[in-house]
């Protein structure tokens, strides 16, 4: 048997992980379409953009590991199609075959257009972590769109490398429909002591690249940061913040009484029977000691500390 995964993040490598430690010596192939090893992404807007923990840390394992394990790597490759009717993925060097298919895309940020003369970064990846640490530096003005966790986050980093912040958010509090008013105040109120320029309820009328139009007040800024919606994560290009707008979707082909996007096979077509009898799974807050992450997807951190108590599954060190 052969299983095919597609997608290069935490869900991609754990999935992997527990494949290969609960038995299953089969073929075992992963597609991904950034030129890195699997990796997490939590500390791309924690320690790593901080420069507390080298870019090293997002690595789940080392190219060592998927040689030792026999997993091919197909990295920077992109599956542009699906054809669940012939059990294949298209790539840009042609069709591979699979008896059963994890999708492990994760999401990505929305695009919005308004900020697309600002040469914004979407902060997703870890080449646009390492955009955004050239563009943190002293004295530049920054503008945050979007106050949920990855927004806040970025604040921080971008305060503590000495940039004058302004953060946007659509909402009266930040992380407002996370945390509730009480807790998400405490955040807000936290942000501003160490000087970031909230502006909440605000609307963006417009964006150049000298600056933004919220609510009729003009602010400069560069660079400026979106950190505010995602989408699942199914092909490009990437789907803007229209809500009217239908995402793309990555292509598949089947008939009508074939299988389900999860790759289950069509009843005329033989199997090979699982060698493991345990379901593709991840466990999001646990890895092997050979690399243990160091935060859940759930948990955040941030550089700045407060006396208030933090919501479940959080820390904060500002």
């Amino acid at each position: 048997m052969r299983i095919v995964i597609v997608g290069g993040g935490l869900a991609a490598a754990t999935a992997v992980t527990e494949l290969r430690d609960n038995g299953y010596d089969g073929e075992l192939a992963v597609f991904a379409a950034e030129p890195h090893l699997p990796y997490e992404r939590p500390p791309l807007s924690k320690s790593v953009l901080l420069g507390d923990e080298p870019e090293s840390v997002v690595f789940v394992h080392d190219e060592q590991w998927y040689a030792d394990h026999d997993v091919e790597l197909h990295l920077g490759t992109t599956v542009t199609a699906i054809d669940l009717e012939g059990h294949t993925v298209t790539t840009a060097d042609g069709d591979h075959a699979f008896d059963k298919l994890l999708l492990a895309t994760g999401a990505q940020p929305r695009h919005l257009p308004l900020a697309d003369a600002a040469n914004p970064v979407y902060l997703r990846t870890l080449d646009d972590n390492r955009l955004l640490v050239t563009r943190l530096r002293e004295g530049v003005q920054v503008v945050i769109v979007g106050g949920g966790w990855i927004g806040l986050e970025v604040a921080s980093a971008a305060r503590h490398a000495g940039a004058e912040v302004t953060l946007i958010e659509t909402l009266s509090l930040p992380l407002l429909g996370v945390l509730g008013p009480e807790i998400a105040q405490v955040f807000a109120d936290l942000h501003r002591d160490h000087g970031v320029d909230l502006r909440l309820d605000a609307r963006i009328a417009s964006i150049e690249g000298a600056g933004s139009d919220v609510d009729g007040a003009r602010r400069p800024a560069w660079p400026s940061t979106t950190a505010y919606s995602s989408t699942p994560r199914c092909a490009p290009p990437t789907p803007t913040c229209t809500p009217s707008e239908t995402s793309p979707t990555m292509t598949t082909r089947r008939s009508a009484g074939s299988a389900s996007s999860t790759g289950t096979t069509p009843s005329s077509r033989p199997r090979s029977p699982p060698t493991t009898s345990r379901a593709l799974a991840t466990r999001a807050t646990a890895r092997p000691t050979n690399g243990s992450p160091t935060s859940s997807p759930t948990s955040t951190t941030s550089a700045w500390s407060t006396s208030a108590t933090p919501p479940p599954a959080t820390t904060s060190t500002w």
